[in-house]
């Protein structure tokens, strides 16, 4: 009997590790067909039209737009019928990005990953804050000759923290893909006249359809909870673009009205209103 068993869970890992890499290569195939097919539309697209569709693009960003475009309009109706073109895509997007990361990391600015109440965060900061941001968030300790932690307070500290919220349709979208937008939002809040220093916490919250709704709701608030013990709500800012600018105002009204309790496994039930709430 352990031997048949055994036999037939090698039998079932080798036939889903066969269907997926089936899976890899029909959109490998659909991104070359799409590549070409992409190209021959953009092209005749702009010997029509004798002009770009935007005084910004030129020719190569139009056709690269119209590729992305409708290799991505594919995988979304690939995505329809199965969840493993969600998890193809997020790591696409990462491994695509990766060249990106690296630009920024070598222009100066350091990361680093950690978990915040459960939820999975990456750390986006200048290299001179890094130790500054890990003491704050008690991931390192300074301690005396004597062997005496040294207490750190946030209030007196100059670094302010943005709390962002990656796109992606609740569907896609991680921590590394969403490093990037981290680079930009600590480059342009670190160009104001002041003394304080800026570093983007990614929220890699949970994503459909391993995690419906709300699950993302749950991961944000959470975070935000954490973030407020470690360093004080008076220094942070919830950011987030696209779906994660959605996620930024569900956050904000559950934050509001204490609806923290959206997941009964994670949170606490629904407070039931009473004389003193009406």
């Amino acid at each position: 009997m352990e031997a048949l068993k055994t036999t037939k869970l090698y039998l079932k890992f080798f036939s889903n590790f066969i269907l997926d890499l089936s899976k890899i290569l029909l959109v490998l195939i659909i991104f070359v067909k799409e590549f070409f097919f992409g190209l021959i539309i953009a092209v005749f697209k702009r010997l029509f039209r004798g002009r770009a569709v935007h005084s910004q693009y030129n020719f190569q960003k139009e056709v690269s737009l119209t590729i992305s475009r409708r290799i991505g309009d594919t995988v979304q109706a690939l995505q329809a019928n199965d969840a493993f073109y969600f998890r193809f895509q997020r790591k696409l997007f990462e491994v695509l990005l990766a060249p990106v990361n690296k630009q920024w990391e070598a222009s100066g600015y350091a990361t680093f990953d950690y978990v915040a109440d459960g939820v999975p965060c990456r750390a986006v900061c200048k290299k001179e804050n890094e130790h500054d941001v890990k003491l704050l968030l008690g991931l390192i300790s300074v301690t005396t000759t004597k062997n005496e932690k040294i207490e750190v307070d946030p209030k007196t500290s100059k670094i302010r923290w943005i709390l962002q919220h990656h796109g992606g349709g609740y569907t896609s979208g991680t921590r590394v893909s969403g490093q990037p937008v981290g680079h930009h939002f600590c480059e342009h809040a670190d160009s104001t006249e002041d003394d304080y220093s800026t570093v983007s916490i990614i929220v890699d919250y949970r994503l459909a359809p391993e995690k419906k709704f709300p699950g993302a709701v749950v991961d944000a608030v959470k975070c935000f909870k954490y973030h407020v013990d470690k360093v004080g709500a008076e220094k942070i800012v919830l950011a987030g673009e696209s779906a994660g600018g959605g996620l930024v105002l569900s956050t904000l009204i559950a934050l509001r009205d204490d609806l923290i309790c959206l997941e009964k496994e994670d949170l606490k039930a629904v407070k039931e209103p009473t004389a003193d709430d009406t």
